[in-house]
């Protein structure tokens, strides 16, 4: 699987920056299930926990599986 990342020259990175981009990430797969969904009310948790596990199986270097409303990011450019 390929993961897309970016990064930027001399740009600081530690801990607190990992975590920052995981929560965004987390943040915008939560939004695409909300999206795919019609923004129905009383979901939010469960869109939160399903892509925090998809996030943190990308992280882990596991498999996600094929989703194309999945962002980017997740899937890879080659998906």
């Amino acid at each position: 699987m390929n993961v897309v990342t970016q990064s930027v020259p001399g740009a600081p990175h530690g801990p607190a920056d990992d975590r920052e981009r995981r929560q965004a990430m987390i943040a915008e797969a939560a939004y695409f299930r909300a999206q795919r969904r019609g923004f129905q009310a009383g979901h939010a948790l469960e869109d939160w926990l399903a892509a925090e596990a998809e996030v943190n199986s990308v992280v882990a270097g596991g498999e996600v599986p094929v989703d194309p409303y999945l962002p980017r990011f997740l899937i890879g450019p080659d998906r």
